[in-house]
């Protein structure tokens, strides 16, 4: 498999994958309902491996939260297992928080996503202080994957770059 992974200045990291695509017939949307085992997984691998002292510190992410890392661990459950797509976690402009972002164009239509489990099942908090909220145990039903246009999650740069690599 190669992957190529870019910064694109205000999305993050996105990653591109090469490699053709093995059917075809099934589309985006339900891959990505396929996967959700695997997000729960690495949501709750996050989960169980942070770990706050008495004022809320944690070696890795300071007083912050973990919504940025299980944002990338999906990134890098989808890139892994759907070929060709344009993906990427996203900084939430209405508030701290950070999901991801994947989209895949064929016959001149587009098919994109929000992917997230909101921080609310498991942190609560603001701004950059976070508590890890106490025995959560993750479900498929905590994953969300929403409908949307690539233009509203992606830069131009981006999407053109997608379609000048893949577009047939």
């Amino acid at each position: 498999m190669n992957t190529t992974i870019a910064t694109i200045l205000g999305i993050g990291v996105i990653s591109f994958i090469k490699k053709k695509n093995g059917n075809k017939n099934q589309n985006l949307l339900s891959k990505l309902n396929s996967l959700k085992t695997l997000f729960v997984k690495a949501a709750q691998d996050q989960y169980d491996s942070w770990e706050q002292d008495e004022s809320g510190y944690d070696h890795e992410v300071g007083y912050g939260g973990i919504c940025h890392l299980i944002a990338e661990d999906i990134v890098d459950i989808i890139t892994d297992h759907i070929p060709k797509v344009l993906c990427s976690t996203i900084s939430s402009n209405f508030e701290q928080h950070v999901y991801v972002a994947v989209a895949i164009k064929r016959d001149d239509e587009w098919e994109c996503y929000t992917v997230d489990i909101h921080h609310s099942f498991y942190e609560t908090g603001g701004g950059f202080h976070w508590t890890k909220l106490p025995d959560v145990e993750f479900e498929e039903s905590m994953v969300s994957i929403q409908s949307n246009e690539p233009e509203n999650l992606f830069d131009e740069e981006s999407i053109e770059w997608y379609i000048g690599e893949y577009d047939e």
